[in-house]
């Protein structure tokens, strides 16, 4: 599995643990080396993660904050049967955030996940479509390094879109998916975490539809129960 990791040396910065201080005071340059005024990095943050802005590159950035002080992202805590954008559980949480015709949808692990196999994050449109191909990331810590990894098997329907991929070990694990959406309508995001060990041909078992877990993730009758069948979040863009 190809792996991206940044190894900060000591010759480049001194005390702070993920960028460093570029140009002027009021600048900042972070570890994928995009250098922004230090106000719009903490919107960036803000809105999303620090690990997901560190790991952004120069035109994700751009396209991602070109509307920062627009973007929506709702905090709305969904019990169960309620619907929101944003939904949350002791162990991890989901966060759907719309900036500009870019949404970025958030799978955030609050605790250390018991097992590591092939988790599945997909999203369907109703009244809009992909404009374009979706951008899977994964991103995680360990002794004290951020890494990232964007080997994720994308798969793409009619309806929606969704990515595969390898549960890291580490902290702080956070699974993203970012794309351009054209007209008007809701964008429904859902994560669904393997509760048994699945190989990567069954994560990729599923199709796109209302009635799947998440209202998006319709797998296989021999799959489903391998899943923890999380509730989903939604946006309107």
């Amino acid at each position: 599995m190809k792996k991206f990791f940044v190894v900060l040396f000591l010759s480049m910065m001194c005390v702070l643990p993920f960028g460093v201080d570029a140009l002027e005071s009021n600048s900042y340059t972070t570890l994928r080396g995009v250098t922004v005024e230090k106000s719009l990095y903490d919107k960036m943050c803000n809105m999303y993660s620090v690990n997901f802005v560190e790991t952004l590159s120069q035109e994700e950035f751009d396209n991602l904050s070109a509307n920062i002080d627009t973007a929506v992202k709702e905090t709305y805590i969904d019990y169960g049967d309620a619907r929101g954008s944003f939904f949350t559980t002791g162990v991890k949480s989901l966060n759907i955030i719309k900036s500009g015709n870019f949404v970025t949808f958030f799978a955030s692990w609050l605790q250390q996940p018991n097992i590591h196999s092939f988790d599945v994050i997909a999203v369907r449109f109703s009244g809009c479509s992909l404009d374009g191909n979706i951008s899977f990331k994964q991103t995680y810590t360990s002794s004290g390094q951020l890494y990232y990894v964007t080997n994720g098997v994308n798969q793409y329907f009619s309806s929606g879109a969704g990515s595969s991929a390898l549960l890291q070990y580490g902290n702080n694990n956070e699974y993203s998916l970012t794309f351009r959406v054209s007209g008007s309508g809701t964008v429904y995001g859902s994560y669904q975490h393997a509760k048994k060990t699945v190989t990567q041909s069954e994560s990729m078992n599923y199709a796109i539809g209302a009635n799947g877990y998440g209202n998006v993730i319709l797998f296989a009758n021999s799959v489903a129960l391998k899943y923890d069948q999380m509730p989903g979040v939604d946006i309107n863009v």
